[in-house]
């Protein structure tokens, strides 16, 4: 059967279920379609909501970090005034004292007393009257009075008097942040402002945290949300030791924040609704399971502190303690506590009272903000663009199940006129590819086309022939020229009684720049070999032909007996060849030449720009490099080469002459080998001979390549003594 028949009854055999099949096939585009649509925009709201959260918890970490660094100041420069006044305290108070009597007793507290809801107590209703002007003054032993018989006050009574003034432009430059600012003495004696009669009887400054830290730490201290004494709130806050003129700590001033400024911004409810939190958490030992977890310290939407068990270690002051965050599942916790010790701010997905949520994180030291937004809170739009979707998919079923009967009716009527119009072009193309792959690329299509495109498939194929026989032909001459490079490198290495010898190079290209070489020549009367290793800028066919150049140039002119020539001469005379053969091009080539003469221990050297060789003694365990002055080769046709010299006499020592695609070879991770990698190879195995030194390097780099191209040529030459 012909292929015009062929393709005739496919088509046939597909109008017959055109219904069927377009419905079917369209039916499942357009739901995957839907899919695509939809889950795109819950990523593209996800990325969103992650993006925002994140940044709404680096902005409360930012906030009180600002406030923490602001309030430390302040309270240090309060603890200074406070020194300076207790030093030498004013003879009569300089402005009225109200002791805690006098805001008990309506008739002697301070004028200015008003009612302010902030300082009620937490679990109560309505205001507190409080004093902004005044701060209350008492001792903590109450049979103490705040005032001698004669009716003057004591000298620390006068001094923090007379600080009342700094204590009540604290409260002014920061009305909206500083809850509380107060001094207690060692003595007992206690001063804060807002000045009110909330105090609970038998209170004691001294003993709560804010003080003892202040006191232990000898610095100005930021302490965990602790329960306020008078209101039960939750506070952070910012204590100072203060000292007298002996450096001696006597008291310790301080600043409070209610919780509720630390998780000030937006309301989280506002923006993601009545499930979304913010929490302000610190990790702990947790008695219960013996491992790590999360105290809430503060929260938006509030969450009260409960009563403590009896092992329990975070109690505060009031014999509260801060409750655990619970809801998160185990491992989403142990996940987050390793997030929260990067101190990184980020966002996870975590189940929270087996619900979806979203979850970012931001640290401040050993303070964490966590803001939990549920997902269902951001997927709502998704979810309508995938109804409406379904809806538009529905319509466009059946518009084009309609259009698809119409459509195989005109193809079925154009087939049967068109097939073959169509396949004699195609079958022509089909037998021109097939004799491109049988190796003819004397293949020419004569075909003139009415379809641009195919008009383009004809002058591809006409013009593949010619450029397909170019690429075999370059790959035989690239061929030809790895074999004739190969043939330019030593087949052995020369043999010497004091010297076991070991060389190679390993191309990353068919071809390369590196060059290693053993030439014998004479200087003098004493028969000497050349070991030369050296590297032409760049790597492939322009290296290789330098390279090239410069190993001709090499053996001729060491070939050439005597004349006075020393060895550093020649290859100076190798260098102003090769500078009139690269002059512009902008190549080079660096060189290490090392002369070995079997009947003496010396050895002498000039290098030209190469990289020193390494001499390792495995007696001493010390590595040496063979230093030495010298251009690279290429660049400077009169600069005068020097040759250098040292005594091999030791046996077992090691020389190790290399190219720098060993040590500067990277892995797919980018790490580089390194010289320290080169030298614990040659230390591990400088035991053996030479060959075995060789491969055991090689080896080594090899592995740590793991699998990853060589990206340069690799040279190295081992020589190491012998025992004699």
């Amino acid at each position: 059967m012909s292929f015009r028949w062929k393709v005739f009854l496919i088509f046939l055999a597909c109008s017959l279920v055109p219904v069927a099949v377009v419905s079917f096939i369209n039916r499942g585009v357009t739901e995957r379609t839907g899919v695509v649509i939809s889950d795109s925009a819950a990523e593209a709201m996800r990325d969103v909501v992650r993006d925002d959260i994140i940044q709404m918890a680096s902005n409360l970490a930012e906030t009180i970090g600002s406030n923490k660094n602001t309030l430390l100041f302040t309270v240090d420069v309060l603890a200074e005034r406070l020194q300076r006044a207790l030093s030498k305290p004013p003879a009569r108070a300089p402005e009225a004292v109200f002791s805690l009597e006098d805001f008990r007793n309506p008739a002697r507290a301070p004028e200015d007393m008003t009612e302010d809801a902030v300082y009620a107590p937490s679990h109560g209703v309505g205001a507190a009257r409080v004093s902004r002007s005044h701060p209350v003054f008492f001792y903590a032993e109450e049979s103490r009075a705040l005032s001698q018989p004669d009716g003057v006050y004591p000298a620390d009574v006068r001094a923090l008097a007379a600080t009342a003034p700094f204590l009540r432009r604290i409260l002014e430059a920061f009305p909206n942040v500083v809850y509380r600012v107060y001094v207690s003495l060692e003595n007992g004696l206690y001063c804060s402002l807002p000045g009110h009669a909330g105090y609970p009887p038998e209170y004691d400054p001294r003993t709560r945290v804010w003080y003892r830290r202040a006191v232990e730490t000898g610095e100005p201290v930021w302490s965990m949300p602790l329960q306020d004494a008078p209101t039960r709130r939750l506070t952070l806050t910012a204590s100072a030791p203060i000292r007298d003129v002996s450096g001696r700590i006597i008291g310790v001033a301080g600043l409070d924040v209610l919780d509720s400024v630390a998780m000030r911004g937006p309301q989280i409810t506002d923006r993601w609704g009545d499930d979304a939190r913010t929490f302000l958490v610190y990790p702990d030992q947790n008695p219960g399971t013996g491992g790590m977890d999360l105290r809430i310290a503060a929260s938006q939407p509030p969450q009260a502190p409960v009563a403590p068990g009896e092992s329990d270690a975070a109690l505060n002051d009031q014999e509260m303690r801060h409750p655990w965050l619970d809801g998160l599942a185990p491992e989403d916790k142990a996940a987050l506590l390793r997030h929260l010790q990067t101190l990184h701010p980020g966002a996870m997905e975590v189940r929270y009272d087996g619900e979806e949520y979203l979850l970012a994180y931001s640290s401040l030291e050993t303070i964490h903000f966590l803001v939990l937004v549920p997902q269902a809170a951001y997927m709502n739009l998704p979810n309508q663009v995938q109804r409406a979707l379904g809806g538009i998919m529905d319509f466009n079923l059946l518009a084009s199940g309609a259009v698809s009967l119409l459509v195989v009716a005109v193809v079925l009527a154009l087939l049967g006129l068109g097939t073959r119009y169509l396949t004699a072009p195609l079958i022509k193309i089909s037998d021109a590819v097939r004799r491109l792959g049988e190796g003819d690329f004397s293949v020419h299509l004569d075909l003139q086309l009415k379809d641009k495109r195919g008009n383009q498939l004809v002058k591809a194929l006409n013009e593949m022939g010619p450029k397909l026989e170019d690429h075999l032909r370059l790959r035989h001459a690239l061929a030809v020229a790895e074999e004739v490079q190969r043939n330019f490198l030593p087949k052995r290495a020369p043999q010497f009684q004091r010297f076991d010898v070991q060389g190679a190079s390993i191309y990353c290209d068919e071809t390369g720049g590196d060059y290693y070489d053993y030439i014998p020549f004479k200087e003098g009367e004493q028969p000497t070999t050349a070991v030369l290793v050296g590297d032409v800028s760049g790597h492939g066919v322009p290296s290789a032909l330098l390279m090239a150049t410069a190993r001709a140039l090499l053996r001729c002119l060491c070939a050439v007996p005597g004349q006075g020539l020393s060895l550093a001469q020649r290859v100076g005379l190798v260098n102003s060849l090769l500078c009139s053969d690269v002059a512009g091009t902008g190549r080079f080539m660096t060189l290490f030449l090392l002369e070995l003469d079997d009947a003496d221990d010396r050895v002498r050297w000039v290098r030209a720009g190469h990289d020193p060789a390494l001499l390792y003694d495995p007696a001493a365990d010390t590595f040496e490099h063979l230093e030495g002055d010298g251009m690279v080769m290429g660049v400077l046709a009169d600069y005068e080469y020097r040759s250098y010299e040292a005594t091999l006499d030791t046996p077992g020592l090691v020389l190790a002459m290399g190219t720098d695609g060993i040590w500067e070879a990277r892995n797919a991770a980018g790490e580089m080998f390194g010289k320290d990698r080169f030298q614990e190879a040659i230390r591990a195995h400088a035991h053996k001979n030479a060959p075995a030194i060789f491969e055991a390097v090689i080896d080594t780099l090899v592995e740590f390549m793991d699998g990853a191209a060589f990206e340069d040529d690799v040279t190295l030459v081992v020589v190491k003594r012998r025992q004699t």
